[in-house]
């Protein structure tokens, strides 16, 4: 699941790069922020600035069509979830 969860905040934040991508990338385009809000404790707005600051991790994949090695890194979700006061593990769960 955490390899899950690392994927989509890789493809949800555009910060991912591949192994045999070119040295130079174009600056990305588009909000340089984001928000986390609903059925969260402490609704935040994220800013890349704020991404820079925290930890990131790096994720390595073999792609069996490719035949090469995929990295991705950076801010895990699960990270921001659970910054953001998201119910995780058995608070997740509702009355049986």
């Amino acid at each position: 699941m955490h390899r899950i969860v690392l994927l989509v905040v890789f493809y949800a934040l555009g910060s991912f790069s591949f192994a045999q991508q070119p040295a130079q990338m174009k600056a990305a385009t588009g909000p340089s922020e984001f928000k986390i809000s609903g059925a969260v404790s402490t609704p935040m707005t994220v800013t890349a600035e704020d991404l820079k600051k925290m930890p990131r991790k790096t994720l390595r994949v073999e792609n069996a069509h490719a035949k090469r090695t995929e990295v991705y890194e950076g801010v895990p979700l699960e990270a921001l979830l659970q910054k953001a006061g998201v119910p995780q593990g058995e608070q997740v769960r509702g009355a049986a």
